[in-house]
């Protein structure tokens, strides 16, 4: 049962992981449509994801990673995010309805 709860542990790391990472990957290496076009705007679909909360995370750790290399939150990238799911399925972005809940996330960042 720990090796279990470790590898799920594992799993939900390397998302997070991985969605602040491509983020970061697309803005370095499409740096002209920010710069150049000064779209800021990201859209991102997700589709069956579950309760999206690894993706959530990756969000915030991203959102953490620019704050801490000085970006101005005035200047930070925005979201559009689709969430395709079966309907009346709960997923962690209903957390950004919620302030209190939202800074319970931010301040384990």
């Amino acid at each position: 049962m720990h090796s279990l709860l470790i590898r799920d542990t594992r799993a939900r790391n390397y998302v997070q992981k991985l969605v602040c990472d491509k983020i970061s990957q697309y803005i370095d290496h499409f740096t002209f449509l920010f710069d150049d076009l000064g779209n800021d705007m990201f859209c991102i679909n997700l589709v069956n994801m579950g309760d999206c909360r690894e993706v959530l995370q990756g969000l915030i750790r991203f959102y953490a990673k620019e704050l801490k290399e000085g970006i101005a939150p005035e200047n930070l990238k925005h979201f559009t995010i689709n969430i395709y799911s079966q309907a009346g399925d709960y997923n962690e972005f209903t957390v950004l309805s919620d302030q209190k809940k939202l800074g319970i996330h931010f301040r384990t960042w």
